[in-house]
């Protein structure tokens, strides 16, 4: 059987559980705390209000200068050229000489020495230049307390300014004739120098058809190249002619019997004359062979002259084939060696071709070189020349700049504070609160929510509502009469689910730390279990601070677990009648001077044991786990426990550690039941309840579970008017 690959575990921010959960978390944050930031807001809206009213008003004073000659035909007022115009103008406006001017006809009486410079500053602080955007104008405005003295700032800087510019214009403008007339001279020298090396380039190779002289040199060139392609593949043939006789003569001196070569020679007459004598003398041998026996055959005169001659014929045919294989490779290679001479020959004249066109080429581009400079100095100088013109049709006096709109004392005062500004001031501080509940919510340990105990390794049963006594009598929820009811039946239920049935089975509640509400939730539960139908025996296990009998007897016996535990009466003696019905109720009688050596005696366990065989359900409401040993004590001996936490008040590492210590004793957690839970923090017990059709809708319950206890000052019964805290 092959086990299914484990899954691999999710990136946080890309899991869409883990987003939903933190959504969800800051949106309960914000339900919980959402008016500190909201308050927050206002008061910042409030001070700003406030602070803006403290003010004292400002006026401001606009004025509008039109840069006149700086904004000639052509000139986008969005290059860099015209932000640098601007940046000059605004560094103008704001120079020594135009303030001084301004200053003067504002009424100042100038200092001297550094005294000056302070004077400046102070009237350039209530000023503000600046360019209207993709136009040639400059904006100046001065905001102070008297709206004729912000008019009067402006036009005084705008009159200072209108003169300074002609007379910067007109400087400006000088400068730029004589750059201009230098520059003409200096172009003109250039074009002739050009025209001139123009004209003895022509004399010197005169006009040429560049493209039509080209032509031939390279239609020769083409066909030579075609020839000595040819002649190469010529040669070609003739190497290979040649290196074949080679290979013939170095066949005619290896091959030992010639008359294999025979067909060598071709029809070469006397090759074939030799050939002939060559057989006949081979068939009078074959014929003394078969004629004479061997041993008499050596003897014969006749036999030895024909082997002679047979010997002479053949060395005679090898020399003669020899010779003609190297007569003709002596042939090709002469062939060869002419070809070589017509090959250098032909590379020689296409050579000469080539330089030809190279020739026509770099003429060529010295013609359009020359051209090119002439046609460059002759276009630059009709530039500088036109340039000239203009300036000498424009009227240069009183066209620096213009005043466009004189500064008028304003008639109201400009606004405090902008809407804008209150807006961005609450968003903004608004988002810091929020920002600063979630930091908060993160690092605060309390449990505030189920999601916060989704890590301490057992389930969540249940959670329980928080109870308005004042709208709800105490004992209501315990005859299940009201939504609390509701919510610890359900709890039951998972409870029954997780534990594997509750049947002859004990139970013990008990929490993180005092004030959880434990002792309430243990009676709640015993209620809900005997409501079941089951009888139930509720005992009540914290021997240092009982709460349960003041509500649920009402005589002045003190018998109880801790009298039957020293051995001191019997179960039945201390065991009481509730009024509710299967519940019997056994109380924690009086306080032992060391409760942990008492639950370690044996009679515990003989009390569960027989508690477990008279009653359905036993639940036992235990001591805090922490930091007392005595929770663990009673976890060795009862079938599971569970864990109250409350909402605010219990912290998770507290639960954790409450849960590590029952399980390190062996106990066994059933799970975590989550108390004070409000509508913030479930929206499930925002409303009063699924009731029957018949009955009639109850006034609505605005609180929970917890149930007030008067004359018992402590917090784990609970405390505060109309809330409890068990």
């Amino acid at each position: 059987m092959v086990s299914a690959p484990s899954p691999v575990p999710l990136d946080p921010l890309d899991d869409p559980s883990a987003a939903r959960k933190n959504v969800l978390r800051v949106m309960a944050v914000f339900r919980r705390r959402g008016w500190i930031p909201v308050l927050a807001s206002a008061i910042a809206v409030s001070v700003l209000v406030g602070l803006s009213l403290l003010k004292e008003p400002v006026y401001t004073a606009t004025g509008m200068v039109q840069l006149g000659m700086w904004s000639p035909v052509g000139v986008d007022p969005r290059s860099p050229a015209a932000m640098s115009m601007f940046e000059t103008h605004h560094q103008l406006l704001t120079s020594h000489v135009v303030v001084d001017r301004a200053m003067e006809a504002f009424g100042y009486e100038l200092a001297e020495g550094p005294e000056r410079q302070d004077q400046r500053d102070e009237f350039l602080s209530a000023i503000t230049v600046y360019p209207l955007k993709d136009t040639f104008l400059i904006h100046a405005e001065a905001s102070t307390s008297d709206p004729h003295r912000s008019a009067a700032a402006v036009n005084a800087l705008m009159n200072a300014f209108i003169p300074f510019s002609d007379e910067f214009l007109s400087s400006r403008e000088v400068a730029r004739e004589q750059q201009l007339r230098k520059d003409e001279q200096r172009l003109l020298e250039l074009l002739r120098a050009s025209e001139e090396r123009q004209r003895d380039l022509y004399e010197r190779s005169g006009y040429h058809n560049f493209d039509a002289q080209r032509a031939s040199p390279l239609v020769r060139t083409q066909d030579l190249q075609g020839r000595l392609t040819a002649l190469q593949l010529e040669r070609a043939l003739a190497q290979t002619e040649r290196a074949s006789y080679e290979q013939r003569v170095r066949q005619i001196a290896a091959v030992p019997e010639i008359e294999q070569l025979a067909g060598l020679g071709g029809n070469d007459p006397l090759v074939a004359a030799r050939r002939e004598h060559i057989a006949e003398l081979n068939v009078r041998l074959a014929n003394l062979r078969a004629h004479v026996p061997q041993d008499k055959l050596e003897q014969l005169v006749e036999f030895r002259d024909l082997e002679a001659q047979l010997e002479s014929a053949r060395r005679a045919f090898r020399e003669l084939l020899t010779a003609a294989a190297r007569g003709q490779m002596a042939m090709h290679a002469q062939r060869e060696a002419a070809l070589v001479a017509q090959e250098r020959e032909l590379r020689e004249l296409i050579e000469a071709e080539r330089s030809t066109v190279t020739s026509l080429n770099q003429l060529e581009g010295q013609y359009r070189a020359v051209l090119r400079q002439v046609e460059f100095y002759e276009r630059e100088l009709e530039v500088t020349r036109n340039e000239l013109r203009r300036l000498e049709a424009r009227s240069v006096s009183g066209s620096g700049a213009m005043i466009v709109n004189p500064a008028q004392p304003p008639t109201k005062p400009r606004p405090r504070v902008s809407a804008l500004n209150l807006i961005g001031a609450a968003l903004g501080v608004f988002v810091l609160g929020l920002m600063s509940l979630v930091l908060w919510d993160h690092l605060d340990d309390a449990v505030m929510r189920p999601e916060d105990l989704e890590d301490a390794g057992v389930p969540l049963l249940g959670q329980v509502p928080r109870l308005d006594l004042t709208a709800v009598d105490e004992l209501t929820h315990l005859r299940g009469s009201s939504w609390v009811a509701e919510a610890l039946g359900l709890i039951r239920v998972n409870l029954a689910v997780v534990a594997g049935g509750l049947r002859n089975g004990a139970l013990l509640v008990t929490s993180g730390a005092p004030g959880e509400g434990k002792s309430f939730f243990s009676l709640n539960l015993a209620t809900a279990l005997a409501r079941a139908g089951g009888r139930t025996l509720l005992i009540e296990g914290d021997l240092r601070r009982p709460r349960l009998r003041p509500l649920l007897v009402l005589d002045d016996r003190d018998e109880g677990l801790s009298d039957l535990l020293l051995g001191q009466a019997q179960l039945e003696d201390v065991v009481r009648e509730t009024e509710f019905e299967g519940l019997d109720f056994l109380p924690s009688g009086p306080c032992p001077l060391s409760p942990a050596d008492v639950l370690l005696r044996p009679e515990l366990e003989a009390l569960l044991q027989a508690a477990r065989g008279r009653y359905d359900h036993v639940v036992i409401d235990g001591p805090p786990a922490r930091p007392l040993a005595d929770a663990s004590l009673l976890a060795r001996h009862v079938h599971g426990v569970v864990h109250v936490a409350r909402v605010g008040a219990s912290r998770r590492s507290i639960v954790r550690g409450a849960l590590d210590q029952i399980q390190a004793v062996g106990g066994r957690s059933l799970g975590l039941v989550l108390n004070d839970v409000t509508p913030e923090d479930d929206p499930a017990f925002g409303y009063d309840g699924y009731v029957r059709a018949d009955q009639g809708r109850p006034a609505p319950v605005p609180g929970g579970f917890f149930v007030f206890l008067p004359q018992v000052p402590d917090d784990d019964a609970g405390a505060g008017a109309g809330r409890a805290s068990a």
